[in-house]
């Protein structure tokens, strides 16, 4: 498969009765518009595309380095995403695809304008929804003191803030400091 030039979309008609293979060497600009999720090389991707009246069934994967944030110490880190997709499209104007005579398990239905496959966005898509919701450096991330700042993973932390016993500690210390009606 040769290397291709990123575009937003394949068009329909240029998909031959055999289908359409693409390969991508680096679609990192497809997240440029993310602060939060940068990557660190190349995004590679892969689809191949067939069509099926007006109908098209997209097969493809994706693979990417991003550099995360993690959510509890707030530093950098590494995390490899690489996911395998289908999609079927219809066209906007078409309420069900139609259905077919063999049953294809985690497909994602789309429609699409009628002339344009949206790639970009089905790779970015994909991306996104394999990062974790929960952002972690490692499992074993301490994160970082909530009174200093300090980050746990790297040093021991001064304060001698005292965690509460319970819940209840809180209202402890507000009926020792209430002023007597």
């Amino acid at each position: 498969m040769p290397a291709r030039l990123m575009k937003p979309h394949i068009l329909v008609e240029d998909i031959p009765p055999e289908g359409l293979s693409v390969h991508y060497d680096d679609l990192s600009g497809i997240l440029k518009d993310m602060e939060d999720i940068k990557t660190s090389g190349p995004v590679v991707g892969t689809a191949s595309l067939t069509r099926m009246g007006d109908q098209v069934y997209l097969a493809g994967n994706v693979e990417a380095r991003l550099t995360l944030s993690c959510d509890r110490c707030l530093e950098d880190f590494f995390a490899e995403i690489s996911t395998s997709f289908t999609y079927l499209f219809a066209p906007a104007s078409v309420e069900e695809p139609a259905e077919r005579a063999m049953r294809i398990e985690d497909v994602e239905l789309a429609q699409y304008d009628g002339i344009h496959i949206p790639t970009a966005h089905v790779f970015r898509e994909q991306i996104l929804l394999n990062i974790p919701e929960r952002k972690l450096c490692s499992d074993t991330c301490k994160g970082i003191c909530p009174n200093c700042g300090a980050n746990l993973n790297r040093e021991t932390c001064t304060c001698t803030h005292k965690d509460p016993d319970s819940a209840f500690a809180v209202l402890e210390s507000l009926k020792k400091t209430s002023v007597p009606h």
